[in-house]
């Protein structure tokens, strides 16, 4: 009975820690933002809804993840461009994107989910909070052996209304 009882503890101790970690991965105000894109789109522009909802189930699948967690830079590319392509629908004009990468490795290692949480907070705390329009920079270089990429965003200006903390 005992062990019956800590092995269900711990089924339910690891099922809510990838709750958690899901959760963590899917911002809420993202999924719905891009539900509601989604949903304004499905009429005026069907051919583009539908790249957006692959785009957000690419995304989605990144981020229940496969079991080993690895990933590549091309994928992890390929995943950033899919967010900002939703993102943009969203935040049209007040949203730039500067891409500046050289020739990458494009099958080097990597975690998965690397790239997009950091774009996403590009997002989140530079871009959404201003009145204006803001650039996000992505910048890729590969020298000696390694790859080194860099995600800058503009800020709002110091005297806006701090909407959130970050």
């Amino acid at each position: 009975f005992y062990l019956g009882q800590q092995w269900r503890a711990q089924q339910l101790a690891r099922a809510e820690a990838r709750y958690h970690a899901l959760q963590a991965r899917i911002r809420p105000h993202f999924l719905f933002n891009s539900m509601n894109t989604i949903a304004s789109l499905t009429r005026s522009d069907p051919a583009r809804a539908e790249a957006v909802v692959e785009d957000l189930a690419d995304l989605f699948r990144a981020a229940l993840g496969n079991a080993s967690g690895q990933s590549t830079l091309g994928e992890e590319l390929e995943l950033v461009a899919g967010y900002l392509r939703v993102e943009q629908l969203r935040l049209g004009t007040r949203l730039r994107v500067q891409w500046d990468l050289e020739p990458l490795p494009q099958e080097a290692p990597l975690p998965l989910l690397t790239l997009q949480p950091l774009v996403e907070n590009a997002v989140y705390h530079g871009i959404e909070p201003q009145a204006k329009s803001g650039v996000i920079r992505i910048a890729g270089r590969h020298r000696n052996g390694r790859v080194n990429i860099s995600v800058r965003n503009s800020l709002p200006p110091d005297d806006a209304v701090k909407q959130r903390e970050g």
